[in-house]
């Protein structure tokens, strides 16, 4: 089957390969909402993994198992200079070694990597999602990595149009939820 013909990333392919990449595997409802996709995904169809930030808080590792998902850590550590770099070295192993044609990464800093990452990782559609109001520090850093995404699904419109983040680039998907 041919992926997106209409952005110039022509592939053929058996199994669309996905990698989700999430902080955590803890038992919050982010997670929740990436177990729910995976238990509704067609697995004939979509091959998934799943990367985390961190080795901790595996709540749902028993679920990622028995619908036979891979799960995978990039091994952050503590919020070092030297474990961030190590963390993105390792994203960029694990990218080539998989080889996914959509990367789906779930909350700030999952999409920070993908994006940093991105020129040194080979050919894919990048889908970041944004759940929540950001500190000010992650605002300045998606303000100025955002257009590194081909897709962003935003989580929270409100929480998200008063940061003054453009939803136009990269073309953005809102999905209100009922609490704004």
């Amino acid at each position: 089957k041919t992926l997106f013909p209409h952005t110039g990333y022509d592939i053929i392919a058996e199994k669309v390969r996905i990698l989700h990449f999430i902080d955590t595997l803890g038992a919050g409802g982010t997670e929740r909402q990436l177990i729910y996709l995976l238990q509704n995904l067609n697995h004939e169809r979509f091959e998934s993994y799943v990367v985390t930030t961190y080795d901790k808080f595996r709540h749902y590792e028993s679920e990622l198992q028995r619908l036979h998902v891979t799960i995978f850590s990039i091994n952050h550590g503590e919020l070092r200079v030297v474990n961030r770099t190590r963390a993105v070295a390792r994203y960029i192993q694990l990218m080539w070694k998989l080889r996914p044609h959509i990367v789906h990464s779930w909350l700030h800093y999952p999409n920070l990597i993908a994006r940093i990452a991105r020129p040194f990782c080979p050919p894919h559609q990048l889908i970041t999602a944004v759940r929540s109001h950001y500190s000010h520090r992650a605002l300045i850093s998606e303000k100025r990595t955002q257009w590194l995404s081909d897709f962003r699904i935003v989580i929270a419109e409100e929480a998200f149009t008063k940061q003054s983040i453009s939803l136009h680039k990269p073309i953005t998907l809102v999905i209100p939820n009922g609490i704004d």
